[in-house]
């Protein structure tokens, strides 16, 4: 809303914030000391004195003696549904020893009812004082009654129990998939340490909380969202069922956040009826096509193999002509094409279909990992968006070991967020 002074001058606002450091973000006025809202909108910024005219009787005034206030930020990748299965999870990140994850198991045992799965999440050997992974003997002495599932700082490796390993139905006769490893002792004994796709083995039989429970924690979610500073979000669902999700706490004013809805491509014709009568809190806005997969399982496409992995580059999801006819169909429903790709070579192959492209729109290119000089400088040439998350740099570098996967000279371009 764009008002002169004059017009402005018959409004009073809502809320007035005086007293304070704002920075607008904007150029020609990076600094304020006050601003006035109307409606939920700015009606003016200013000095205290200019924004005093707009305050009247009914006025909410904040007087914030010179705190900073900044604009809400944006969160460009976010999977809310699994915050909200996270903080119904077990968090043990700050686990120094074996003996202190057994204990806050142990805990968690006694206020769970038998049989029902324990999932918990952050545990790294590197930070035990044991410097090993707990082993099936630690999680069934710590829990004996329930199935357990224990998921490494890294995500792509869990350590389970014998109660968990049964209900997966997994022996140490059962074969890891492709980009998998089921860890063993050297009688052939299984350790409970899964890892990459491997995981996923457990992961299906866990079972799922309800909707109830599952709407309930999300709500929960989304607070801590807004508690953070955000105010927008790109919320990448991974299940169908989150539409439905997020469509009813809308209904329900517990969405407290703008919200872009972006799905998988494998979805789009699940998102098909998704609807919303307030389009600029919430909206279908992408399409997420994932052209390779991921540097912790060594899925991600490079154009050289793993370094202590010569006989692996990853793999491309789709070929370049899968991939451009992928894109083609999220361009015809309107919706922005979002492409995963993390390995040089899926980079690439993402910038070739790109650079072709005729359609006015932007692209977005997500994660980015493994780049280079001539891909940055091809990126730069292009409008598009480069969407990275900053908290992979540490959990690649000092959960991963990307030095020792990718090389030194591969390594000093992960995530290259400075130079990008």
């Amino acid at each position: 809303m764009k008002l002169t002074l004059k017009q402005s001058g018959h409004l009073k606002a809502d809320l007035a914030i005086v007293d304070a450091n704002i920075r607008t973000m904007n150029p020609s006025q990076p600094l304020v000391q006050a601003l006035a809202i109307k409606k939920n909108r700015i009606l003016k910024v200013g000095t205290n004195q200019e924004i005093r005219t707009l305050i009247g009787k009914d006025t909410k005034v904040l007087s914030l003696n010179g705190k900073t206030v900044v604009p809400g930020l944006i969160d460009t990748h976010i999977h809310v549904a699994d915050f909200g299965r996270c903080l119904m999870w077990l968090d043990v990140s700050d686990t120094k020893s074996i003996k202190e994850l057994q204990a806050l198991l142990r805990e968690k045992a006694r206020q769970t009812s038998a049989e029902k799965w324990i999932v918990g999440r952050g545990w790294n050997e590197n930070s035990f004082k044991e410097k090993r992974f707990p082993t099936i003997d630690d999680l069934d002495e710590a829990a004996p009654s329930n199935p357990v599932i224990l998921y490494h700082g890294a995500a792509y490796i869990c350590a389970t129990n014998s109660k968990a390993i049964a209900l997966a139905g997994v022996t140490s006769k059962t074969a890891a998939p492709t980009s998998g490893t089921i860890d063993k002792t050297a009688t052939g004994e299984l350790t409970g340490i899964f890892r990459g796709n491997a995981t996923n083995l457990v992961w299906q039989v866990v079972v799922e909380p309800s909707l109830e429970e599952l709407a309930d924690a999300t709500a929960l979610a989304c607070q801590k969202v807004v508690e953070s500073g955000i105010t927008s979000i790109d919320w990448i669902i991974l299940q169908e069922n989150e539409l439905t999700l997020i469509q009813t706490l809308h209904r329900q004013g517990k969405l407290p956040i703008r919200v872009n809805v972006i799905v998988p491509y494998e979805l789009l014709k699940c998102a098909s009826g998704f609807t919303s009568n307030d389009p600029l809190r919430l909206r279908l806005g992408g399409a997420i096509i994932f052209a390779d997969g991921y540097l912790d399982s060594k899925t991600a496409a490079l154009k050289r193999p793993y370094s202590d992995d010569q006989n692996n580059q990853g793999k491309m999801n789709l070929c370049q002509k899968e991939l451009a006819s992928s894109v083609r169909q999220v361009l015809l429903l309107g919706l922005q094409p979002v492409i995963h790709a993390m390995g040089d070579k899926a980079v690439d192959t993402t910038l070739n279909i790109i650079e072709q492209s005729v359609e006015k729109v932007r692209f977005r290119v997500e994660q980015a990992a493994v780049l280079n000089r001539e891909l940055v400088k091809r990126l730069g040439a292009q409008d598009v968006v480069v969407s990275v998350q900053p908290k992979m740099i540490h959990t690649e570098f000092d959960v991963w070991s990307a030095t020792e996967h990718l090389g030194v000279e591969r390594a000093k371009w992960l995530h290259p967020l400075k130079t990008l």
